[in-house]
C-alpha cells in the first residue's frame, strides 16, 4: 500500500529534490496539504515514478523565479495529488495531445522525449486513477491532478481478539499485504 502523503513528502525531501537540483535552481519547490493521510492501493515504485515525472515536467517548464507546488487533497471517495507550476501553461487544444507518446509542444525548446506524460497516464490508469489538466492559479501555468479512489485499510485482527470472538476456532496469524 502507498500512503500518498508520505510518498509525496518522501519524494520531495529525498529522491525528487536530489534528482531535480540541477534543473530546479531558482525555482521554489513546495508542498501543501491540510490532509493528515490519504491511502491509495498501488505499486509504490510506479506511483513514485508517476509523481517524479509530473514534478520533473513542472520544473523543466517553469522559468527561473517561478514555483512548483505539490499538493494533496482528500474527500470521502478520492484522493487528489496535484502538481502545479507557474510556467507558460498548455493551450486547451493541446491538453489531450500531451498524453500521446513522443508528442512535444511546438516552440517549447525544452529537452525531453515526450514520454513522461504518457507514462503518468498509464500508471494512473493501472491504479484506477484519472489525470486532469487545468490552468494554474491566476490562469498562469499548468496544474496536473491525479484522482485516486481511496483505499480503506482494514484493522488487523489478532489471534487474541479472534479467540475472544469465537473461542472454538483458531485464526491464522495476522498479515497485511500490499502491492
Amino acid at each position: 500500500f502507498f500512503q500518498a502523503e508520505d510518498g509525496i513528502r518522501d519524494d520531495l525531501v529525498t529522491g525528487v529534490q536530489t534528482c531535480a537540483l540541477p534543473i530546479c535552481h531558482g525555482i521554489d519547490l513546495g508542498y501543501e496539504s491540510d490532509v493528515s493521510a490519504a491511502w491509495v492501493r498501488g505499486h509504490d515504485f510506479l506511483l513514485r515514478e508517476m509523481l517524479a515525472n509530473l514534478i520533473d515536467n513542472a520544473l523543466r517548464y517553469t522559468p527561473r523565479g517561478g514555483s512548483v507546488t505539490v499538493s494533496l487533497e482528500r474527500d470521502h471517495e478520492q484522493a487528489c495529488v496535484s502538481v502545479e507550476d507557474s510556467g507558460p501553461g498548455i493551450a486547451p487544444q493541446e491538453r489531450e495531445l500531451v498524453f500521446e507518446r513522443f508528442y512535444r509542444v511546438l516552440g517549447s525548446n525544452i529537452d525531453g522525449s515526450g514520454l513522461g506524460l504518457p507514462i503518468v497516464r498509464e500508471i494512473a490508469r493501472r491504479h484506477g486513477a484519472e489525470v486532469g489538466i487545468s490552468d494554474g492559479r491566476g490562469q498562469q501555468g499548468t496544474r496536473f491532478s491525479v484522482f485516486f479512489p481511496l483505499f480503506q485499510p482494514q484493522p488487523i485482527q489478532t489471534n487474541q481478539s479472534a479467540a475472544s470472538a469465537d473461542p472454538g476456532t483458531e485464526s491464522p496469524a495476522p498479515s497485511r499485504q500490499g502491492l
